[in-house]
């Protein structure tokens, strides 16, 4: 769906009724593209900004117009302060981490459906510990709240609420250099590494079809 598809429109009509903030992952459609996405909506409604997913558990085939891969990961401002987003399997890379707070992110959140292993809580944990930010986490079965380097929430339910009190840290000047340095070492990185996943994930489909004859 698009940005302004009226589902979208649902969610900014309930937030401003609650009068309160909402994040959540949908598919976006730009043209002839679709993007893993999260969105980020104010207690007014405003969309305050979005990121579309820059690193795939299964690798990334160019062919994919389904699930095209986002280029850039930027902050953006929130009733809060400034906000950055990772997508599930991008908590396991720290660059994904340290691009949105170079750009001025006070805090990440997480939108995820995936592991739900004490190493996933180790690496939410490191990146708000390498970052000096808090991260909050919604994954299915696991909601994490990271607070002062510190899991200060945590609760592996696979429907209900987390509560946890976070300390946003004061604004800090975006350093675009830096920042755009350590997203083209990602970029440069991701090249091959979207294709050795592929080539995993495409083994352990064979060896899978393999076992079932």
């Amino acid at each position: 769906m698009s940005i302004d598809h009226p589902v979208i429109h649902r969610f900014r009509r309930l937030a401003r009724e609650l009068e309160i903030c909402l994040a959540f992952g949908f598919a976006e459609r730009i043209d002839d593209d679709v993007y893993n996405c999260a969105v980020f909506i104010d207690h007014e409604g405003n969309i305050c900004g979005k990121h579309h997913k820059m690193q795939l558990s299964e690798g990334y085939d160019p062919s994919w117009w389904y699930n095209r891969l986002g280029q850039a990961s930027r902050a953006f401002d929130t009733p809060y302060g400034r906000c950055g987003i990772m997508i599930c399997n991008e908590r396991w890379n720290p660059l994904l981490a340290r691009i949105p707070v170079l750009d001025g992110a006070q805090f990440l959140l997480i939108p995820a459906m995936g592991s739900r292993s004490k190493a996933q809580d180790t690496a939410v944990l490191d990146r708000g510990k390498e970052n000096g930010v808090p991260v909050v986490e919604a994954n299915v079965g696991v909601t994490l709240v990271v607070n002062a380097g510190e899991i200060i929430a945590v609760d592996r339910q696979e429907e209900g609420i987390t509560f946890g009190e976070i300390t946003i840290p004061a604004v800090a000047d975006p350093q675009p250099a830096e920042r755009d340095r350590v997203e083209k070492e990602f970029l440069d990185l991701r090249e091959n590494d979207m294709k050795v996943r592929l080539e995993r994930t495409h083994k352990r489909l064979r060896e899978k079809a393999a076992q079932s004859k």
